[in-house]
């Protein structure tokens, strides 16, 4: 995938209110990519996506640590905002405006401790998301 292609991709992301589901295999080789893909990934009020899956991309902690941290963070905070919200009124919140990721599968690329202390640290917070892949990539017991 270009440079361009990924701000197209993104800009069409932005304005995709009934996408559920978001898979990019093979194609984010790059920091750069990653990155014009990160304003429609982390506006979970922009772009309601409740499984994102990234495998197989090649993606390591120099260039993706940090911004799947982010992606992670952001999306638990817009829950906790939601029901913020409404909790203010003594309501819950409808299914529908709880949006944000709840799968995410970072298989078969090349992350390792940096990128699992990152996420890691975020999972202290979010209550939201239900399933983590971190399968084949470059974590170990150590």
């Amino acid at each position: 995938m270009s440079f361009t292609a990924a701000k197209q991709l993104n800009s069409g992301l932005l304005g995709a209110s009934s996408l559920q589901k978001l898979r990019i295999n093979f194609c984010l080789y790059k920091k750069e990519l990653l990155q014009a893909l990160i304003p429609s990934l982390t506006s979970p009020a922009l772009c309601p996506i409740f499984e994102l899956n990234l495998a197989a991309n090649a993606m390591n902690d120099e260039d993706a640590g940090e911004l799947l941290s982010k992606i992670v963070i952001l999306h638990g905070e817009s829950r906790d905002e939601t029901y913020w919200k409404y909790g203010l009124r003594d309501e819950l919140p409808p299914y529908e405006a709880v949006v944000g990721i709840k799968k995410l599968d970072l298989s078969f690329n090349k992350l390792g401790k940096k990128t699992l202390f990152g996420i890691g640290t975020a999972l202290k917070t979010d209550r939201y998301l239900l399933s983590l892949n971190l399968r084949s990539n470059l974590i170990t017991t150590e």
